[in-house]
């Protein structure tokens, strides 16, 4: 899809890539995480600095990518109205986008939620990447953001990155967040298996528990994965 200004130029190059530029920037987290213990050249603040560059890019394109493209091109075109770059005529018809019904969390056998005074489910529905990720740090009890975490898991050196650490009763807890259509990628889900199974191997490293928090239902099949491994999972 390419969105023209008024003069017929293309003000940003086919947004139905976004998917691929997110897979891109994922796949280069992934090797500088897995370069990063080996690396005698760099310093850890040259990784800290540059993964928190891809991920920042990441969480661009996942935004992007993550929106129906009805809902896709209409941010987009709004973004273009607020910029003074495009006008459209009053009365113009359209559809307006609602979000999805509320429905009550599932929260797989091995888990609950502590969830901050006030905070409601309902409320996490329909956002998406670093939206999602802001939305748990704020709502879950003592949330806060993450990043990077190292350690050795079985006398190899592992990291990964962690979206938000919250208090599970007393329990430490690190999280994992996907939103939007995350799981209809077969591809994405394959590197999320590989992701998960380390992210649990690490926080059980540092004594904390782990946690997938989606705002989309989990596969079933990605379920059973889960459950098999003991890794908790929320759907809100």
């Amino acid at each position: 899809m390419n969105l023209m200004d008024p003069n017929g130029n293309a003000t940003v190059g086919c947004l139905d890539d976004c998917h691929q530029f997110a897979d891109d920037k994922a796949d280069e987290i992934d090797r500088l995480q897995d370069k990063w213990d080996t690396d005698p050249q760099h310093s850890d603040a040259w990784y800290e600095q540059n993964i928190e560059s891809l991920r920042r890019d990441h969480a661009h394109y996942q935004h992007w990518a993550d929106l129906k493209p009805a809902r896709r091109a209409e941010m987009f075109v709004q973004s273009l109205v607020a910029q003074g770059a495009v006008a459209i005529s009053p009365g113009a018809g359209g559809q307006i986008l609602r979000p999805t019904p509320y429905k009550s969390p599932h929260v797989s056998p091995v888990v609950g939620t502590a969830m901050a005074p006030g905070a409601t489910s309902k409320g996490a529905r329909g956002v998406i990447g670093s939206d999602f990720e802001a939305y748990l740090a704020a709502n879950l009890k003592g949330g806060k953001a993450m990043g990077h975490v190292k350690a050795e898991v079985k006398g190899v050196a592992k990291s990964r990155d962690f979206d938000v650490s919250y208090l599970n009763g007393q329990k430490v807890t690190w999280v994992e967040s996907k939103s939007g259509n995350f799981w209809s990628d077969a591809k994405r889900i394959q590197k999320f298996r590989t992701a998960a199974g380390q992210q649990a191997q690490i926080a059980n490293a540092h004594g904390a528990r782990f946690e997938i928090h989606s705002n989309t239902p989990i596969p079933q099949s990605v379920r059973g994965w889960l459950d098999k491994r003991g890794i908790s999972y929320v759907e809100w």
